[in-house]
């Protein structure tokens, strides 16, 4: 299974989030991305060691303060030696990569700053998943209801409750609320979905919140 190291600024959590690690996680690809602060920079290097050494592919994505950081640089100058030819480059924000590490000048960017439709396809096919993987939200009908015959429906690994928001981190949680204590019901094809409009995600047509992006439907 492709599994994904996300390089980005501490600033950037949120936006990354929405914009690359909902996105793959809805594709099959598992990802790793530094969620919460650490107490001590000790602590801190041998997490993101660990992340790095166990993902086969790394992925930066810029702005800015991506650029101006020093701990995505470091991770940076790691993937270019020990990932060489599995790293994406994804700009967020106008920015110059360059001034991150020179090398990233040779590789071929994925202009995300739009991220629509074309962008998106263009981010998945770094993976080779086909176009035709994307749910073309324009089609969805007014209501932003669907039926799915054929789509057998994802769930995200970092999952958000669909009935309060409440957001799960647990690699070994089946689906079960913390906060509201409910268990989320069986998809599978034929579901009815709702179309997420902060994320494009489809959550199960009872959800609240999105189980993607947490967002309030």
């Amino acid at each position: 299974m492709t599994k994904v190291f996300i390089s980005h600024a501490t600033a950037d959590r949120e936006l990354v989030e929405t914009a690359i690690v909902t996105l793959l996680n809805r594709h099959g690809i598992t990802t790793w991305y530094a969620k919460e602060q650490i107490s001590t920079g000790v602590q801190w290097e041998k997490k993101i060691r660990e992340g790095l050494e166990s993902c086969d592919w790394f992925l930066v994505a810029l702005t800015a303060r991506a650029i101006a950081s020093e701990w995505v640089r470091s991770e940076t100058d790691w993937a270019i030696e020990n990932r060489a030819g599995r790293v994406v480059p994804v700009v967020l924000e106008r920015c110059d990569p360059g001034q991150l590490h020179l090398r990233l000048r040779l590789l071929q960017f994925v202009d995300f700053q739009k991220r629509g439709e074309e962008e998106k396809i263009q981010l998945l096919g770094a993976w080779g998943i086909r176009p035709e993987a994307i749910p073309d939200s324009a089609k969805i009908s007014a209501s932003d209801l669907a039926r799915f015959d054929d789509y057998l429906y994802a769930r995200p690994k970092n999952w958000h409750c669909i009935f309060c928001g409440w957001a799960c981190d647990e690699s070994n949680n089946d689906y079960i609320c913390k906060q509201c204590n409910q268990l989320r019901p069986f998809a599978g094809g034929s579901a009815t979905m709702k179309n997420c409009r902060n994320c494009d995600g489809f959550s199960l047509a009872v959800a609240e919140y999105c189980e993607w992006c947490g967002q309030h439907i």
